[in-house]
């Protein structure tokens, strides 16, 4: 018998794997990826975090750099009909909203200048073309990277958009941030809209005169509020009594996240270009309502002369949560709160141009606090 043949044969077969050793390492490749994959996946939301961290200061400085060259913080715009028109400057006369008067100091002045005409009284075929291709313009700054694409998305409002083109575009680009509205919002506060035509805004390029606007106030002035960022003109730095690194500019805002790619939701139903807006303007509280106020909120065109006095802080909330928005009180919040795909909290960047972390647990009143420019209010900080 030839042994030696046989112990070499028997040495080469000890050299594979049997099935049940290849299924016990593949068993332990497995149990090391689910170890790793929860590491990646937070490195990974870390560096998005980071990333949507860094826009908000880029926007933050932004406005800075606007408060310095023109003497104010960006406005708020005209209202949600209204979008961008870069023939009419920065103050009360622009339609457009924060987001559109900050182009140029982020490096996105190109974009703002779409359907110039040098006209600032006429909207012209060639400006409404402009206008719709700048809303139609993704900017990666104006959205956070662990919620969505800087993608188009569908616009499915059927209002009429004055300085759009007729008809109106299927699809516009959007936002995840919002300005800070206040600790109110009552109609007193913040509905001023802007001229309800285009021949209106077209026969009064400054603005002077005009008394035939949508307004909550029935005396006709704008809305002050006391927030930062408001409807029909900017906010002079000086008028940020409670201080500068205690205010909050602007916050990432709250959307559910089946909400994300559709347009049903009144917080995120228009474009980033448009006026003072749900989708570009939040709030930290607002005050507890009857009956009546809420169908003023909802007509949109008297004063809301009967709010109470009891302010309900809106403390920032995770898109994972779902307000029932069948329930008025709850479909208001849903489109009002700022909040966060984050895990753990909800970026701010403040009027000094840093930013903050906000726990979804925070304290609701100190929170409330930081919403306010002027309330006074006394806080060991967030």
């Amino acid at each position: 018998m030839d042994t030696t043949s046989n112990r070499g044969s028997a040495r080469r077969h000890r050299l594979g794997f049997t099935l049940v050793e290849l299924l016990v390492v593949i068993a332990i490749i497995g149990i090391l990826v689910a170890l790793l994959l929860p590491a990646v996946q937070a490195a990974r939301e870390a560096a998005r975090r980071s990333q949507c961290k860094n826009q908000l200061k880029q926007m933050g400085l932004a406005a800075l750099n606007h408060e310095s060259t023109h003497g104010f913080l960006p406005s708020g715009g005209w209202g949600w009909q209204w979008s961008g028109d870069p023939d009419r400057g920065y103050d009360e006369r622009q339609p457009g909203g924060w987001y559109y008067n900050i182009l140029e100091y982020i490096e996105e002045g190109q974009v703002r200048e779409l359907g110039s005409d040098g006209n600032a009284g006429a909207i012209t075929a060639e400006q409404r073309i402009g206008t719709t291709q700048a809303a139609q313009t993704s900017i990666s700054t104006f959205i956070c990277p662990s919620r969505r694409g800087a993608e188009v998305y569908p616009y499915l409002h059927n209002s009429v958009q004055f300085n759009f083109t007729n008809p109106k575009p299927d699809v516009v680009a959007r936002n995840d941030y919002a300005g800070n509205g206040g600790t109110l919002c009552n109609l007193t506060q913040w509905a001023w809209f802007g001229p309800n035509t285009s021949e209106l805004a077209t026969s009064s390029p400054n603005l002077s005169g005009f008394s035939p606007f949508i307004l909550a106030k029935p005396s006709g002035t704008k809305p002050g509020g006391n927030g930062v960022v408001h409807a029909g003109g900017g906010l002079k730095l000086t008028k940020i009594t409670d201080g500068t690194s205690k205010t909050f500019f602007v916050g990432e805002k709250y959307m559910y996240v089946q909400h994300y790619d559709d347009s049903l939701n009144a917080g995120n139903d228009q474009g980033w270009n448009q006026g003072w807006d749900h989708d570009n303007v939040r709030q930290t509280s607002y005050l507890t309502q009857n009956a009546t106020s809420v169908a003023v909120l909802e007509s949109r065109f008297a004063a809301a002369t009967d709010w109470t006095e009891v302010v309900t802080p809106l403390t920032p909330v995770s898109d994972s949560y779902e307000f029932n928005e069948s329930v008025r009180e709850e479909r208001f919040k849903s489109y009002r709160s700022f909040g966060s795909a984050h895990p753990g909290g909800c970026q701010f960047a403040l009027c000094d141009g840093s930013v903050l972390t906000i726990a979804y647990g925070v304290d609701e009143y100190v929170y409330a606090a930081y919403g306010s420019r002027n309330g006074g209010e006394v806080t060991d900080g967030l």
